[in-house]
């Protein structure tokens, strides 16, 4: 391994730009034959991965001598992201298979990574969970000879899949999402609701629920800890919950009820008092003007109106 190769795995971009600049050559390889592309797949940074490919001096479908692709070495690695930015643009084959027969998916299936065989699967479709290693083995088989809570979790998960047609593929579930998106609402509502069913002690409800739902919100990552690694939109929630709240406590709390309550049922009986004794009904208002003692007022220049005061009769 030479110096190049340890700063592609640590993805330190400066030093490999510095050792390119020195005349580096990059088509050295390891004692396996892994390039400085597959180091850098190894270390698990996307932007020495971008910067490698950049250089115009490797290609995805590489592999060392054993045949292992940089897809191989990611899903070896546990990194979902790079599994992401590798399938992104068909850059790797998730069909392809080292000297052993193993793919990606095998790879994935014998660590137990259920969030990577998911993510595979929705590339390559449960055609993949049929294919076998050299050996004989499905990833399946390769799942079941794990012990671990993951290894359990994810051989239902295949099991289950392997009855579905092979070219078919897994599909997102949008129940868990739309929660997550309208979970700051509801919770935050139903805060509100019981603070002001306590009356006195709302206040003191706020001051200890609050604080836990903030919690429970900015503790959360930016994908959703689920297998199908959605994007979390529990912040773009917050700021919906934050608006609809917003607006419902000014429209209901702050807003005077004599303007709130101007609906169709009470406007026929809403007056303007021009004077003490002399009324003008709503509808005689057009363009800030009332007809009153055979002529037009202005009602902006009318010393009585300069504080508007709005009378209901009935």
């Amino acid at each position: 391994m030479t110096a190049f190769h340890l700063a592609c795995r640590h993805g330190n971009v400066y030093v490999m730009h510095q050792i390119m600049q020195h005349g580096a050559d990059l088509r050295i390889v390891d004692h396996q034959g892994k390039t400085a592309l597959h180091h850098g797949v190894s270390g698990g940074n996307i932007v020495a991965m971008q910067y490698l490919w950049e250089t115009g001096m490797f290609r995805w479908c590489d592999g060392d001598m054993y045949n292992v692709t940089p897809l191989h070495l990611a899903a070896d690695a546990g990194n979902t992201e790079v599994i992401r930015y590798l399938l992104r643009n068909k850059r790797c084959m998730v069909e392809t298979v080292d000297e052993d027969g193993l793919t990606a998916v095998h790879v994935a299936s014998e660590r137990g990574c259920i969030e990577m065989c998911w993510t595979l699967l929705q590339r390559s479709g449960f055609r993949i969970l049929h294919l076998k290693t050299y050996s004989g083995h499905t990833p399946l088989d390769l799942c079941r000879q794990g012990r671990t809570f993951r290894h359990l979790q994810l051989a239902k998960l295949l099991t289950r899949y392997m009855k579905e047609p092979p070219f078919s593929k897994p599909e997102e579930s949008p129940i868990l999402y739309y929660w997550t998106l309208f979970f700051p609402c509801l919770i935050g509502g139903v805060i509100l609701i019981i603070a002001a069913m306590l009356g006195g002690y709302g206040g003191i409800t706020c001051a200890v629920l609050f604080p836990w739902l903030a919690r429970s919100i900015f503790s959360q990552l930016h994908r959703m800890t689920t297998y199908q690694r959605l994007a979390n939109p529990v912040y773009l929630g917050t700021m919906i919950a934050g608006l609809f709240h917003s607006l419902v406590c000014f429209y209901y709390k702050i807003l005077p009820p004599n303007i709130l309550y101007l609906s169709d049922t009470v406007l026929p009986n809403v007056y303007i008092q021009l004077k003490s004794d002399v009324y003008i009904h709503l509808s005689q208002i057009h363009l800030n003007s009332v007809f009153h003692n055979s002529r037009y007022l202005n009602i902006v220049k009318i010393p009585c109106l300069r504080s508007v005061r709005i009378t209901t009769l009935f």
